[in-house]
């Protein structure tokens, strides 16, 4: 029986994940954050921080394209000279 994707009573290493073809697998183990969930074989990053990450570029783009008057975010891109009050960290 091959597990296409470890549900949680399934434990696995990223190297077994890897050899058997799987795109995630579970530890068992909390990551650095305090997250129960499944990490990515390909560099074993915690989907729930993964998640997380992705809400707040989300959400800096948002407040970023607001200030600068951009009705899109997805051209937040090219107008980011316009707003005076740039956020710090960018993780596109």
């Amino acid at each position: 029986m091959i597990f296409l994707n470890p549900g949680p009573s399934r434990i696995t290493t990223g190297k077994e994940a890897r050899r058997m073809g799987l795109s995630r697998y579970n530890t068992g183990q909390p990551c650095i954050h305090g997250h129960m969930s499944d990490r990515r074989a390909r560099d074993g990053k915690c989907i729930a921080c993964r998640n997380a990450k992705a809400r707040r570029n989300t959400q800096r783009a948002q407040e970023y394209a607001a200030c600068a008057g951009i009705r899109s975010v997805r051209v937040v891109r090219i107008a980011r000279g316009k707003c005076h009050e740039r956020p710090r960290f960018w993780a596109f």
